[in-house]
């Protein structure tokens, strides 16, 4: 399915599962992966960040039709943005590099400056 054989009703569908999921979120459809095949590649941007949601057309009618399969789309848009947004970052506990653990240094350390 081509991106351009989808119905305007089911890009209406597509537009409120991630206005839903995200408020700041928008959309664009384009085609899936390869030619000739079933896939429809949703591309999501919020702010300046993208990322990329492939759905099947038929799954995309089913939503349109039925409210479970609406919800499933958009909590699967949510998790994609949710990922995007929220990723992880690593955990430091010391930012210096002369105090670390098991250091000899910690045992002295006071973060005040403060003598004994």
């Amino acid at each position: 399915m081509r991106h351009q054989e989808v119905s305007q009703a089911l890009e209406d569908v597509v537009k409120r599962a991630v206005r839903r999921a995200n408020r700041n979120a928008s959309c664009a459809l384009a085609d899936g992966p390869k030619q000739g095949d079933d896939l429809i590649t949703i591309n999501l941007t919020v702010g300046h960040i993208r990322r990329a949601v492939t759905v099947s057309g038929s799954f995309l009618e089913k939503a349109a039709r039925i409210p479970v399969e609406f919800e499933k789309l958009r909590v699967r848009i949510k998790r994609v943005i949710d990922r995007a947004l929220y990723a992880e970052r690593p955990h430091f506990i010391f930012a210096s590099k002369s105090v670390r653990p098991g250091s000899e240094s910690v045992s002295f350390f006071r973060p005040s400056g403060a003598r004994r």
